[in-house]
């Protein structure tokens, strides 16, 4: 099944790419998904979205415009699901 990534700033800086269309298995998890990003995308990308080998609390994902909670990656992703992640944002 394919899913769709969009990746931001740095993030997207680490990876090479700002979105792409990936073919997954059926019944991959948000986590399995972000391993399968670390071994495409590299140490950089690693770099980025990991801290102390957990994501980074302040990287916010979002599947299918819903805020996931970064506690719970076990959500099942399904056929076409679009997977956003922004960088910490700041500003005032």
């Amino acid at each position: 099944m394919k899913v769709s990534i969009k990746l931001y700033s740095f993030i997207k800086d680490a990876a090479g790419v700002s979105k792409e269309s990936i073919e997954i298995n059926e019944g991959t998890t948000l986590a399995g998904l972000l391993d399968f990003l670390v071994s495409r995308y590299g140490r950089k990308f690693k770099e980025a979205i990991l801290k102390e080998g957990r994501l980074n609390p302040h990287i916010k994902i979002f599947c299918s415009e819903k805020l996931i909670n970064k506690n719970d990656l076990s959500l099942m992703l399904e056929e076409g699901n679009e997977i956003l992640m922004f960088p910490p944002v700041s500003g005032g």
